[in-house]
């Protein structure tokens, strides 16, 4: 079922953000698809989560290894990352936010400044509420908040005690929900403010520092990991029809487990049926580009909308094809904005390799280059 080499770079991976961003789309334009599938974009959410940590630690532990083997300045590995998140995530996000208030979007005037500091989850959180369409913002702040605490505690904190604090981490994303569930806090609050989703980021540091340290030699274990995770999941299922605070608390946790079993299958590359269609390259291409159909997705209801107003022309009456035209939509702004804005931006990282040398950026380096593209 699995390739025993690694691919050049991670390319299963971009299938993965595929499925996640498809998993959103299905939440946010078709909602009630099917009642059985009302928890696609939580998921959806969840699995860029558990990449994100997976991918974001992984990199910084072999930045690690550059300051600790190599003698390379902290300072500089620090900047060279940050310079690196800064041209993949920052020029889409606020090229959509000065829009949106040059526009004159409302909802924007009012809660600009939130966004702009990457703040929205605060913001929902003490509203109780998601914005109308700056709702999904709260996932990039959990994210941008992550980036900005997470390198330094890499780099601190001694090796033999990463991954206690991993642990410690993973622990407090349930705790803290378990916390907001006995003081009767608002959902949002329990599923935005960043303690909340820091089981599912941790949940990725931990593979990746696994990975580092080579412990999922046998594949064996990542295969029990998957049983466990989904007898759990089985199981909370019918545990929280009496028991409603389950699923606040631990499902999470549990869907996490299951994930990193996927990505760590991913990384090292599935084999057959499964891994030509992780790899067949419109999937790959849609990971490539979901971040931008994330950022975008939930302004396009109100574009279309305007549009077709313009043009005297009405939505389609049937909810299958509402979703076709919102996706079609959405890709149509993606796609040239992939091509023409972000993809040139990103290119601009070749100059600020995390090695001094870009001589010396080979092999595995290569690799994490690629799959943090």
């Amino acid at each position: 079922m699995f390739q025993t080499q690694p691919h050049k770079y991670m390319v299963q991976l971009d299938a993965l953000r595929a499925f996640a961003i498809i998993g959103v789309l299905f939440h946010h334009f078709w909602p009630t698809v099917d009642p059985s599938l009302e928890n696609l974009g939580h998921l959806g959410v969840r699995l860029f989560f558990v990449l994100s940590g997976y991918l974001i630690t992984l990199i910084l532990l072999r930045c690690r290894e550059l300051v600790e083997v190599k003698g390379q300045g902290i300072a500089f590995t620090l900047r060279q990352f940050y310079i690196r998140r800064f041209l993949r995530i920052f020029p889409v996000f606020y090229l959509v936010l000065f829009a949106a208030y040059l526009l004159g979007l409302e909802e924007m005037q009012k809660t600009f400044w939130w966004h702009f500091s990457y703040g929205s989850n605060f913001l929902f959180a003490l509203q109780g509420y998601f914005g109308k369409f700056t709702g999904h913002f709260w996932s990039l702040a959990v994210e941008e908040q992550f980036y900005l605490i997470w390198p330094s505690l890499i780099f601190v904190i001694p090796r033999k005690y990463l991954h206690f604090v991993i642990i410690g981490v993973i622990a407090s994303g349930p705790l803290f929900r378990a916390f907001c569930w006995f003081t009767e806090m608002n959902m949002v609050a329990t599923y935005a403010v960043p303690l909340a989703s820091a089981d599912s980021l941790g949940m990725g540091a931990l593979l990746a520092y696994a990975q580092n340290k080579q412990v999922f030699r046998n594949r064996m274990v990542m295969s029990g990991v998957l049983m466990v995770s989904l007898t759990l999941i089985w199981e909370l299922f019918y545990l929280k029809a009496s028991f409603p605070q389950i699923e606040v608390v631990v499902m999470d946790i549990v869907r996490a487990l299951a994930f990193v079993w996927l990505i760590d299958c991913a990384s090292r590359g599935f084999g057959g049926f499964v891994g030509r269609v992780l790899e067949l390259k419109p999937i790959v291409y849609l990971g490539k580009i979901s971040y931008g159909v994330y950022v975008y997705h939930m302004f396009i209801p109100f574009i279309l909308q305007n549009i077709l107003d313009y043009l005297g022309m009405p939505l389609p009456e049937s909810e299958a094809g509402q979703f076709f035209l919102l996706v079609f939509a959405t890709l149509a702004i993606a796609v040239p904005s992939w091509h023409f804005f972000e993809k040139p931006i990103n290119n601009l990282k070749k100059g600020f390799a995390y090695k001094k040398k870009k001589t010396d950026v080979v092999g595995e380096d290569k690799i994490l280059l690629k799959a943090e593209a």
